[in-house]
Formats: C-alpha cells, sequence, structure tokens
C-alpha cells in the first residue's frame, strides 16, 4: 500500500513505530518525507513492511474495538429504554404491594336471622363482587390471578361443590360466586390468622394502630407460594408422580409448587385404588356390560372408604358440634353418600350415648380412688390421678 494514502493518524503511528523524531505541529506531507527520508525505509524495504502492516493491523483493531463499544452502549441504552417502563410499572405495583390493603367492604347483617355459615356465604359473594370491580380497574395495571380465603369451612366446602346440590339460598349464592371467580382459588383461612375477626370479637384502638396484622394481613400472603394443605396420603403420591414424570422426560422437568392437576391425579389413583379393592365384584359385573345387572348398593352408606361411625364420629370429634348442617356441609364433595341425612342423623345420636359412657366411668373410677385413701400414696394412683386429670380436659372439651 502506497505512503501516499496513509491517514494523518496512520502516518504518525508509524513514525513512532520507527523511533523518528516527530515535530509538534506536523502535517501529513510532512510525516511522509520524514519517513520517505528515514533510513530502514530507503535501505530495508521488508522489515518497513512488515512495521508498516502491524501499525496498520494494531489501528484496524483499536478502531473495530471502539466501534463494538459504541454498539454495545447504544444497546444497553436502548435496552434500559425499553426497561424503564417495565421498572415505572413494577415501582407502582410495589406501591400497592406496600398499601397491601387496596379496598374493602362491608355490609350489616339482615334483619332475618341467618345462620353462622350463612352469613359467612354472603361475606364470600360480597367479595367476589368486590373482587370484579377492582380487577376491572387494575387489570391493566397488575395482570394477576385472583386468591380467595375464607375461615369458615361450611362455606368454602359449599363454594368447592355443585351449587345444584345445596337448597335454593346457598345454591343461587353459591352459583354466583363460581360466575364470577374460580372456585380452585378459593382457600381456607384460620380464624387466627383473619384480621376481620378482630373488630368483632373485640380490640382497642390503641391495640388496633399497632396490630400487624390488621395493617398487613395475614402472614402467608406475603410468601412467594401458597401450598395448598393436603393429606398425607395425596401429598405422598403427589411427589411420586412428580418424580416419575421427571425421569421420564429428563429435559422438561417439572419444579416449584404441586400443581393442581398433579393433586387431583393422585387423590384420583387413590379413590380408583380403593373402588378395586372394595368393588372387586361390582367392577367386574360392570366390565361385562350385562344391561341386567341392577343398581349396585353401598353397604356402608359411604364410599367404602371409611366406616360410616368412624368417619362421623371423627368429623363430629373434629368440629365439637353436632349438627346435621354443618356435617353434611364438611362432607367430601368428590364422593357419593348414600342416604346422606339418615347415616349423619344416626352417627350423631351415637356421640352423646359415647360421651355419656366415658362420663359415667370416669365418676366411678374417681369415688374409687377418694374412698381408698392408702392407695391414694401409691404411685400408680398418682399415675391414674394424671390419666383422670387429661380424660376430664377431653371429656370438657368435647362437650
Amino acid at each position: 500500500m502506497s505512503i501516499t494514502k496513509f491517514k494523518k493518524e496512520e502516518l504518525k503511528a508509524i513514525a513512532e513505530e520507527l523511533k523518528l523524531p516527530i515535530p509538534d505541529n506536523a502535517k501529513v506531507l510532512d510525516l511522509r518525507e520524514l519517513i520517505q527520508e528515514s533510513k530502514i525505509h530507503k535501505t530495508d524495504k521488508e522489515s518497513y513492511q512488515t512495521i508498516v502492516d502491524c501499525v496498520l493491523e494494531e489501528i484496524n483493531e483499536r478502531k473495530d474495538k471502539l466501534e463494538r463499544e459504541k454498539l454495545e452502549n447504544e444497546n444497553r441504552l436502548e435496552f434500559e429504554r425499553i426497561k424503564l417502563p417495565q421498572l415505572e410499572r413494577e415501582l407502582e405495583i410495589a406501591k400497592l404491594l406496600e398499601q397491601s390493603r387496596e379496598t374493602s367492604k362491608c355490609r350489616v347483617a339482615p334483619l332475618k336471622p341467618l345462620s353462622l355459615p350463612r352469613l359467612e356465604l354472603m361475606g364470600a359473594l360480597l367479595a367476589a363482587r368486590l373482587a370484579k370491580e377492582v380487577s376491572r380497574v387494575l387489570s391493566e395495571k397488575i395482570p394477576a390471578t385472583n386468591h380467595f380465603w375464607t375461615d369458615s369451612t361450611i362455606a368454602l366446602s359449599w363454594i368447592q361443590g355443585s351449587s345444584s346440590r345445596w337448597k335454593v339460598f346457598v345454591a343461587n349464592r353459591v352459583k354466583e360466586i363460581q360466575s364470577l371467580t374460580n372456585k380452585d382459588t378459593w382457600h381456607h383461612c384460620p380464624g387466627k390468622d383473619n384480621p376481620s375477626d378482630l373488630l368483632t370479637r373485640g380490640i382497642s384502638a390503641d391495640s388496633l394502630l399497632n396490630c400487624e396484622k390488621w395493617w398487613n394481613g395475614p402472614s402467608f400472603l406475603h410468601e412467594e407460594n401458597i401450598v395448598p394443605k393436603n393429606d398425607d396420603a395425596i401429598l405422598s403420591d403427589d411427589i411420586i408422580y412428580r418424580f416419575i414424570d421427571n425421569c421420564k422426560q429428563p429435559f422438561n422437568k417439572q419444579i416449584g409448587p404441586l400443581k393442581i392437576s398433579e393433586v387431583q391425579r393422585a387423590e384420583t389413583t387413590l379413590v380408583k385404588l380403593v373402588q378395586q379393592v372394595e368393588f372387586e365384584s361390582e367392577l367386574k359385573d360392570l366390565s361385562t356390560k350385562d344391561p341386567r345387572i341392577k343398581q349396585i348398593k353401598i353397604k356402608t352408606g359411604v364410599v367404602k372408604r371409611l366406616a360410616k361411625e368412624k368417619l362421623m364420629y371423627e368429623k363430629e370429634a373434629e368440629k365439637e358440634k353436632t349438627k346435621l348442617e354443618k356435617m353434611q356441609a364438611t362432607g367430601e364433595d368428590d364422593y357419593l353418600i348414600r342416604k346422606q341425612e339418615e347415616v349423619i342423623k344416626e352417627s350423631l345420636m351415637m356421640v352423646p350415648n359415647t360421651m355419656k359412657r366415658y362420663q359415667m366411668a370416669y365418676n366411678e373410677l374417681q369415688e374409687i380412688l377418694d374412698n381408698e385413701q392408702e392407695l391414694a400414696e401409691t404411685e400408680e394412683y398418682q399415675a391414674a390421678a394424671e390419666v383422670l386429670k387429661e380424660t376430664s380436659k377431653s371429656i370438657s372439651a368435647s362437650e
């Protein structure tokens, strides 16, 4: 490449590499003459050309680096320009989340007396209507799935069940709730975590001002994932099925909280296994597709999952109330119960008799131990007294 085609910057770099004295105000012509008059340019053309090539290569690399840095800066600025609206949106969401309580609504209880579960259902309907209006206003700013909580297990069972099962009052309200919300987004909130109960149970103004639960809501709302409560057997099957799926598809592994579909699959599998054992003959008859087979009678009154006495007694001990409506609502929605009211009434009649027998045995044992003073000083008496004390607490709690 001819020296006449070099720019001033390139000529200056070549002169510096040749260790030539460069005047401060040297121009392009001066630099050319300086290089051409150099000894290496006249005597060693090959070395001169090598030096020129190295200098030009270094200059080109420097230019390429500057171009890349310029392009990276432009891309970074463009990325920040695109990211700015997203950051503004996230900041707005953070401000809304800090407020924690965007809106609320309450209503005076009707003059007509209603049961507590029905009042709780009315509150759930009010929440569903309010959520629809709030979602309509904030959907553009915060596109998200709504979740609902209630501390009433009865109202929750109504909402998650079929509206056609209940009486007119409950059915109409459940139908409207299910039309406004997804029944799978309703969850149970323990009474101790429900901020609404603070006012109904009574609290001073000073305590309310410093109550974190009132201003920020339950602590579990701030968790990233809320895992629904499952039975141990169902939860174990969920984990096993996910492990099997991940082994079959190693490049598409499922991680994070269990999905609703996974929970339903495990529960359905357990039900099918129980049915295969308990309904072996019935399933065999059904597989023949014989139209002469009559309707199957369920011997225990429940879908062979547990005996009816044990099932109803456990439900009664858990809820501590013997009301037909509550027992019906706390039944499993996914299982058929034959002659439901008769089974529940019969089981509820058994509970007082059972508790009465416990009370009689307790009184008799207490009387014997009180009359035997010598026995009272022994270690066996002390142990029996502890048992009586615990039994007394259990009976008092169950009455």
